[in-house]
């Protein structure tokens, strides 16, 4: 059990460095849930492309997750940090 626990920690350890010193972006991540269908995340600005083609999007202004109502480009990624 030991060695599962620190295959686990180890592995969680590198996927972090893998993403370490990369721009992060804020998206509005799509949950599935009728209560709470999304959650800010912060990923790494290589993953933004693929999280949008899934129905994720960037907050708007007042940083709210509010889906767009399909009515054009809402601009670059929101929450570069």
């Amino acid at each position: 059990m030991k060695s599962i626990v620190s295959a686990v920690a180890i592995f969680f350890t590198f996927a972090s460095l893998a993403h370490a010193g990369q721009t992060r972006v804020t998206l509005c991540h799509a949950t599935s849930s009728a209560t709470n269908p999304y959650v800010l995340i912060k990923v790494a600005e290589p993953a933004y492309a693929t999280h949008i083609e899934h129905g994720d999007f960037p907050p708007n202004e007042e940083g709210l997750c509010i889906p767009d109502d399909g009515g054009g480009d809402d601009g670059p990624p929101g929450g570069v940090s």
